[in-house]
């Protein structure tokens, strides 16, 4: 009896612990994924450097896509795209698609299931909001090129 009780409270307490491992894993996810999104960042403001800073101004990265930077130096859309300013959350799309590799599924509304983020710009911002917990959100500020992850 004395055992049962025993292997009852351990049950009892490691329970909580084992679904906590399911929000830590998207934890993980939401935070490599912003240090991935920064690293990317950097390198194109660094690219934007080298290529002579000379304001608003398109970089390729070299896989292929073509970055449209701001004044400052910092990535804003893509080629062909309307501009960031304008509130189009399709340039905050084009932005995870080319400045990440292999991104995971994305897309302006959470109405796919195979969605596995969903993104908008406000004024000179992306938000990038992880579909599973709309609360874990990654956030890129184009006119200072800052990435904050919410998780």
């Amino acid at each position: 009896m004395i055992v049962f009780i025993i292997v009852c409270v351990t049950a009892a307490s490691a329970v909580p612990q084992f679904f906590d491992f399911g929000r830590n894993a998207g934890n993980s996810e939401v935070e490599e994924i912003g240090q991935k999104l920064t690293s990317t960042i950097q390198y194109a403001h660094a690219l934007w450097l080298v290529q002579g800073a000379a304001g608003a101004a398109s970089i390729d990265l070299g896989n292929g896509a073509t970055i449209d930077m701001n004044a400052n130096g910092w990535p804003v859309g893509g080629a062909g795209k309307p501009a960031l300013a304008g509130r189009q959350d399709a340039q905050c799309v084009y932005l995870w698609e080319n400045l990440l590799q292999n991104p995971p599924a994305i897309a302006v509304k959470a109405d796919d299931a195979a969605t596995e983020w969903v993104a908008w710009s406000a004024a000179d911002t992306c938000v990038f909001a992880y579909a599973h917990d709309p609360e874990k959100l990654i956030v890129y500020t184009t006119s200072t090129g800052e990435v904050e992850v919410r998780s």
